[in-house]
């Protein structure tokens, strides 16, 4: 299973990276996706959750920013196997690319295309997932797949970096399997944040009310250049 799930990870990600599909731009530095055992694991505890919400404690000590995609089928008795549902779901998730601008910019929590964003980040060196099936009834089934990635894709950066040519920024060459993608051997910091790119967070004030009457509530942060509705 992990093989398959691996595989065709990077077929998207090769895909995408070769600056040949739906308008997409080439990727100059993409990472070849490995199985890890840590993050399967834990996506082994958050599938056995049964939620698609998922879980906060994914982090590890090698990767401090990891990325979560979950996903639910529900399927009759005998039809499917789980393979064959593995492949829907992650089909799925990279179908949103139909509704990507070409750019891959900002990343954003509320757009419907974070499934889509994560599989293209290109310093994701790493994934691990874990699928649960469940018995419904006589008739119908469930499965519950959660995939942990090395990387997440941060608020203020890219997916990828975009490049002329494909794998043009590949230190250790590119892998021969998928040529639009780095070596397995080439280097990520995965763990590294752009603060160029990174807007800074916004700085706040602690005020109170007190006898000069600041109109600050006690106990809450204050903003002076943002007017609260109830003040």
């Amino acid at each position: 299973m992990r093989q398959f799930i691996v595989n065709q990870v990077n077929f998207y990600r090769n895909q995408v990276a070769s600056g040949d599909f739906s308008g997409f731009q080439a990727a100059h530095r993409m990472a070849s996706v490995r199985w890890d055992p840590e993050l399967a694991k834990l996506a082994e505890l958050a599938a056995k959750r049964c939620s698609l919400s998922g879980d906060g404690c994914r982090n590890t000590r090698r990767f401090k920013h990891v990325g979560q995609l979950t996903g639910h089928v529900i399927f009759s008795v005998g039809r499917h196997s789980d393979l064959e549902l593995l492949g829907y779901k992650i089909s799925n998730w990279f179908g949103q690319y139909k509704r990507a601008t070409k750019e891959l910019g900002e990343a954003d929590p509320a757009s419907d295309i974070t499934s889509f964003r994560q599989l293209m980040q290109e310093r994701a060196t790493h994934m691990g997932c874990a699928v649960l099936r469940q018995r419904s009834d006589e008739r119908w089934h469930q499965q519950f797949i959660v995939c942990n990635f090395a990387r997440e894709n941060v608020a203020g950066e890219p997916a990828y970096e975009v490049g002329l040519l494909s794998g043009s920024g590949c230190l250790a060459g590119r892998n021969p399997r998928y040529p639009n993608l780095c070596s397995l051997e080439e280097h990520y910091d995965v763990n590294a944040v752009d603060r160029f790119h990174i807007k800074p967070p916004l700085r706040i004030k602690l005020k109170y009310s007190g006898p000069q009457g600041t109109k600050a509530v006690p106990g809450l942060a204050y903003h002076p250049n943002i007017k609260l509705p109830f003040f």
